[in-house]
């Protein structure tokens, strides 16, 4: 990072990018992280993401807006995907997916309603795993980051009405998913 910063010779553009870099580092590389399950290979596709946000700086107004935060991640999530597609290899979310050791300990009188949040989150992202990528992208945009219908279509380059009838869309596939996972659950 302190290489790339050297090469940058606007000090605005040098300032708003280290900003960037404190601000979202963390996201960027749990979302890396979590897509291709490797430090390294996480590591490197946060420095990728970080050049090619480089490139298009003048693309975000805001730096702490959530809008912001969800460009940084959906490139992060694309820079990923193209990283696996690189090596040749898919990745599985699986129900025992490790838990997000960063969050802190955990209250002991409260284990049972963390565990049932854990699965519920397991079930969810296995359920926007098994989703259709641009429909999975509108679930995470409208419900994990809480962007509005328009700023969504603002994100995504899409009028506001194809963003609702995609968002109607995905709902009823996620729907479909999550009972297909209970009655196979329920039968096994």
């Amino acid at each position: 990072m302190i290489l790339l910063l050297t090469y940058i010779t606007d000090p605005e553009k040098r300032d708003r990018l280290e900003t960037l870099y404190n601000l979202y580092h963390r996201d960027m590389y749990i979302t890396a992280y979590s897509i291709l399950k490797d430090h390294h290979d996480a590591e490197d596709v946060v420095q990728s993401a970080i050049i090619k946000l480089t490139r298009n700086l003048d693309k975000i107004s805001d730096l702490h807006c959530n809008k912001s935060r969800a460009y940084i991640v959906i490139t992060v999530r694309h820079l990923s995907l193209d990283a696996i597609k690189l090596k040749k290899k898919t990745i599985h979310l699986t129900p025992d997916q490790e838990v997000d050791e960063t969050s802190g300990a955990f209250d002991l009188d409260g284990l049972d309603s963390y565990i049932l949040k854990l699965e519920l989150g397991k079930t969810l992202a296995t359920a926007l795993d098994n989703l259709h990528r641009p429909y999975a992208d509108i679930l995470t945009l409208k419900y994990y980051h809480q962007l509005s219908t328009s700023e969504i279509s603002e994100v995504l380059g899409m009028t506001s009405n194809h963003v609702n009838v995609t968002l109607h869309r995905a709902l009823k596939a996620i729907k479909n998913i999550l009972e297909k996972m209970e009655t196979e659950t329920v039968g096994e």
